[in-house]
C-alpha cells in the first residue's frame, strides 16, 4: 500500500481532479431524473392548458 501512495504522490493533481470529476459525475446521475420530471410536467402542463383553450374547458385548480 506504502508504494501506491508514493507512485501516487507524483500525479496528486491528476488524482484530485480525477475524484472531483466522479463527484459531479455522480451529483449529476442523481439529478437527472429530477429534470427529467420537470420537464415532462411543464410539457403535460402546457398541452393540457392548450387543449382547454382550443375546446372551452375550465381548468381545474391545483390542490
Amino acid at each position: 500500500m506504502l508504494k501506491v501512495l508514493k507512485n501516487l504522490k507524483e500525479s496528486a493533481i491528476s488524482v484530485i481532479v480525477i475524484v472531483i470529476l466522479l463527484c459531479v459525475q455522480a451529483a449529476t446521475d442523481l439529478a437527472l431524473p429530477t429534470y427529467t420530471s420537470r420537464i415532462v410536467n411543464v410539457g403535460i402542463q402546457a398541452r393540457r392548458n392548450r387543449e382547454c383553450c382550443t375546446r372551452g374547458y375550465k381548468q381545474k385548480p391545483n390542490g
